[in-house]
């Protein structure tokens, strides 16, 4: 019995993920609509809290005396994920997984589509001040002021952007060098004619005697 329970006691975990100190993976099914809260998120992360108790929390605005720094927010201030998290005292880590449903990237969408559109009459006044200030009327104005007219007729601005050019060249590598003329009644070599050479190598086998005699002559020459 105390083998049994001491067994089960050592016993590892089937997870091996826990066996690392990794919480079991989320079985959440993915959202199907957005309540309340997540439409804040994401309403806070584009056009910010518009209430005031929004000051009550800070961000980081480091300077070059007190790296440390830091300041309220402002109502009406778009918030990052986490601060909006924050604000709506939900888990940063919820948070993340709610912007990562489809749902919310589409509803996140919209929104930044409804806000660009919003402000398409603001910026195309903004480009005509532009183009209407002469300023001091040096190249670097006249310049800034043809690029604001550019964008209000909707031509390009700025150069175009180089295209890169590929060519591959398959062929014969050629040399320059000097061209020899020889003369027409120069004798053709054997490779030029057609005709096989003739092999300065004697081919034919010598007889056991034959090789006995040779031998003994480069000896008898060699004791010379």
């Amino acid at each position: 019995m105390n083998e049994t329970h001491e067994t089960q006691e050592t016993e590892a975990p089937k997870n091996r993920m826990q066996v690392l100190g990794h919480e079991r993976p989320s079985k959440k099914k993915p959202l199907t609509a957005l309540d309340a809260k997540a439409k804040l998120l994401i309403e806070y992360q584009i056009s910010g809290c518009p209430h005031a108790y929004v000051s009550q929390y800070t961000r980081a605005a480091p300077t070059e005396f007190d790296p440390d720094a830091r300041r309220p927010l402002e109502p009406g201030e778009p918030l990052k994920l986490e601060e909006a998290a924050d604000l709506l005292r939900t888990r940063r880590r919820h948070a993340r997984w709610i912007m990562a449903q489809p749902i919310a990237q589409k509803e996140l969408a919209l929104q930044l589509q409804a806000m660009r559109d919003g402000h398409r009459a603001e910026a195309l006044n903004t480009v005509v001040a532009v183009m209407r200030d002469r300023g001091d009327g040096k190249a670097a104005d006249k310049k800034v002021r043809i690029q604001a007219a550019s964008m209000i007729l909707g031509d390009a601005v700025g150069q175009t952007p180089a295209k890169s050019n590929v060519q591959v060249n398959v062929g014969v590598n050629l040399t320059a060098g000097i061209v020899i003329r020889l003369p027409s009644n120069l004798p053709q070599t054997p490779l030029e004619s057609g005709v096989e050479p003739k092999s300065i190598v004697d081919t034919h086998p010598l007889s056991r005697e034959q090789r006995m005699l040779t031998r003994v002559e480069s000896n008898e020459a060699a004791d010379d």
